[in-house]
């Protein structure tokens, strides 16, 4: 997908220079699988692969071949490699990884957190319904069955 920068009100192109690329690397690796794409016929899908070729055997494989007639790709490749036997280099992608992953933990948490509240925040306003309701004289039964609470439920707080 390819996105313009545009002015809200005006609708007007602001930069015709500038345009943000988004791309679904799971779609892209699976089109190389497929044989719909193809390493050496597009040099950004060569880089965007290469992203992919430490998790992808084949990838590598078919990028090697194509460094030895680019020798760009090839040096990137080799600067890659050479990253990957240095343990600081390894330790940062890990801790920069594990950073990740606990700010993905701690989002997802917060949310169940919030979603929880808000449960028990929507039981409590049925509860006060039920107990005017209840105030108001109407069975149990008929509170029951307005409320969404069980004829348990509504016994318990007619007692308490």
């Amino acid at each position: 997908m390819v996105f313009d920068l545009r002015e809200r009100e005006e609708n007007f192109l602001w930069d015709d220079t500038m345009e943000l690329h988004l791309v679904e690397m799971p779609k892209l690796v699976d089109l190389w699988r497929k044989k719909r794409i193809g390493i050496g016929h597009d040099e950004l899908v060569e880089w965007l692969l290469l992203l992919e070729a430490g998790d992808d055997e084949g990838i590598r494989k078919e990028l090697e071949v194509r460094a030895m007639d680019n020798p760009v790709l090839k040096e990137a490749m080799e600067k890659w490699e050479d990253l990957s036997r240095d343990p600081a280099a390894i330790r940062e992608y890990e801790m920069r990884h594990k950073a990740m992953m606990d700010r993905l933990s701690a989002i997802a948490e917060n949310e169940r957190r919030q979603q929880q509240k808000y449960e028990e925040g929507r039981m409590e306003e049925k509860r006060a319904i039920a107990r005017n309701l209840l105030a108001m004289g109407m069975d149990e039964e008929a509170v029951a069955q307005a409320t969404g609470l069980s004829v348990a439920e509504i016994e318990q707080l007619k007692r308490n």
